[in-house]
């Protein structure tokens, strides 16, 4: 009697001490990946296989500056093959006193004719290759036909010049609505890049631009040490 009365006054102490044992999960604890680390605390929180990575998005800046290249020709390739060979420009062609090496192309070529004044009357032209001719009729330096060459920088400046002045932009004859004094000469000029190509007359009236490139042209071929040729 007295053994049954002792257990039931130890009942509630031992079941009171059981509970007080029990170590009761963090907050936080949802199940996911608590490693035990110690005895006295047995679970440590660590973060969820499937946690998502925040996505951290910065604001955009204040001003965007776009560059945009302009076209640029930095190197001239001799012989180039890909030009077109079936060029119908009766200008575009050299002239049969010209002695080009074959497989090179005509880069630049200008023609001033005359006027009722002492205008030059005069062609020259440059090739791929470097050799360039000229022939002079009436009122310049040199009378009679010549052979010289030009130099890789001297041929791409030319064809920059071309690009830099919206050569093939412009119209194929100025003036543009055909009226034009007789008494001023006429110059008509060619330039191919290998890329692009095109003839334009001038008989006045002509944009900036036009009279720029003639000039360049001009004061190129007067740079030149020509040797005369027979034809």
């Amino acid at each position: 009697m007295l053994n049954l009365r002792l257990l039931t006054y130890l009942l509630p102490i031992i079941l009171l001490s059981a509970c007080n044992r029990h170590v009761t999960t963090p907050a936080g604890n949802d199940g996911y990946n608590y490693t035990p680390t110690k005895p006295t605390d047995p679970f440590v929180y660590n973060t969820k296989p499937l946690d998502t990575v925040p996505v951290v998005i910065t604001s955009p800046p204040d001003t965007v500056v776009i560059v945009v290249e302009q076209p640029r020709v930095d190197t001239i390739v001799i012989n180039n093959t890909n030009t077109i060979t079936t060029n119908t420009d009766p200008f575009a062609q050299a002239e049969p006193w010209m002695r080009p090496t074959p497989g090179s192309y005509l880069i630049a070529k200008i023609k001033r004719t005359g006027c009722y004044g002492t205008c030059p009357i005069y062609v020259g032209a440059i090739f791929s290759d470097g050799k360039a001719f000229y022939y002079g009729e009436r009122f310049v330096e040199k009378l009679g036909y010549f052979e010289g060459n030009v130099n890789l920088v001297q041929l791409n400046s030319l064809i920059k010049l071309s690009y830099q002045n919206s050569f093939y932009d412009l119209a194929p004859v100025y003036p543009t609505d055909g009226r034009y004094i007789v008494d001023l000469p006429t110059s008509t000029i060619h330039f191919n890049s290998g890329i692009n190509q095109k003839t334009v007359t001038n008989k006045g009236n002509a944009p900036e631009e036009l009279s720029l490139l003639q000039e360049s042209l001009h004061t190129l071929l007067n740079s030149i040490t020509w040797m005369p040729i027979k034809y």
